[in-house]
């Protein structure tokens, strides 16, 4: 393998392309330790391990990534050039503080993501060029350059890879339910849905939050509505509910009829070695564009869109190594939906 060819891409900038930087030696990539928390019971010689009783997953120390680098200003080979050359490669190299992304030559097909933290040796020589060492502390865990459901073929990794049966699913639309909605009665327990159009990202006119999403509202009156028609509003009945929200007939997730089976069920594959958090686009949506529900191994997810093609991502709902059952609780629109997965 030619110096050149055991170079590194730090946040896109590439050692010997971008900054001519050879690397005499191959990078040496350790492995991190995992954090193991013990407790022994009392009157016992028993020690249990507790290292996932919060998170359910094993915790793992930072991991190094050493890299040996030879510096020298290859128009003039003088020491004061290569001093220069040293000052520019490692102010490069320390900032901007944070975990940057990562890429080392000989692994290809993944990133770390990692920050130079510790002092380096730097040494030059009668040769008048320097050779530097330098560490970075990074997250345990490699990441896949490609994110499963891009599908892109020219850096699809044939080794370890895996691919969705299909890239993007269709939510049911609103032609699939009957107008009026179903009625609801005085005394209903029912529940917002995820698109309920008092709950927008940037011009939120209402008292709808998350917390409100997540719980039964129960129906203290109802009335019909005496506006024109709009076609923003499918259905002109109006609830208004004991906490005392007041919404149309079409914020309520059970107004129709048999969504949920009529939502698509996806199965994906996480072949990481530790759970990971998704991300998702909702495509061409209509009118309820405001949110959606992930049903995931019969626990719900409220996903909240954040632009006009996005889903924000979601603080509670990892897929576990292995299968992940989920359904897509909208209306109108199509969902892709894409992962990193995670190796040591």
């Amino acid at each position: 393998m030619r110096p050149h060819e055991r170079g590194f891409r730090l946040d896109g900038v590439h050692s010997w392309f971008d900054k001519g930087i050879i690397i005499p030696t191959d990078p040496q990539v350790y492995y991190p330790s995992k954090i193991k928390t013990k407790e022994r019971l009392i009157g016992t010689n028993t020690i249990m391990d507790v290292s996932t009783a919060v998170s359910g997953m094993q915790p793992f120390e930072e991991r190094r990534i050493k890299i040996t680098i030879n510096i020298l200003d290859y128009g003039v080979i003088k020491s004061k050039n290569t001093q220069q050359k040293a000052m520019d490669v490692m102010n490069w190299l320390y900032f901007p503080t944070g975990r940057r992304r990562l890429e080392l030559d000989i692994i290809p097909h993944f990133y770390f993501r990692g920050e130079l933290q510790e002092g380096n040796d730097f040494e030059t020589n009668l040769m008048e060029y320097g050779i530097a060492e330098v560490y970075f502390t990074c997250y345990p865990f490699r990441r896949t350059v490609d994110s499963k459901g891009e599908d892109i073929f020219r850096s699809f990794d044939f080794k370890n890879g895996t691919r969705f049966s299909k890239q993007q699913w269709a939510l049911p639309t609103r032609d699939k339910f009957s107008v009026p909605l179903k009625v609801h009665e005085v005394g209903d327990v029912v529940n917002l849905a995820p698109w309920s159009q008092t709950f927008l990202q940037d011009r939120e006119h209402g008292v709808t939050t998350r917390f409100h999403l997540y719980q039964p509202k129960v129906i203290k009156s109802i009335r019909i509505s005496t506006i024109g028609d709009t076609p923003n509003v499918i259905d002109k009945t109006i609830y208004t509910f004991e906490s005392g929200e007041e919404v149309w007939a079409q914020d309520i997730l059970e107004s129709f009829v048999d969504i949920t089976s009529k939502s698509p069920e996806v199965t994906i594959i996480n072949d990481g070695s530790v759970r990971v958090k998704p991300s998702m686009r909702l495509i061409n949506s209509g009118i309820f564009y405001a949110g959606i529900y992930v049903e995931l191994n019969g626990e719900r997810h409220l996903w909240r869109r954040l632009s006009d093609n996005n889903v924000g991502m979601n603080d509670t709902m990892f897929l576990e190594p292995g299968e992940n059952k989920l359904r897509f609780i909208g209306l109108d629109g199509t969902i892709k939906i894409w992962i990193r997965e995670e190796y040591l």
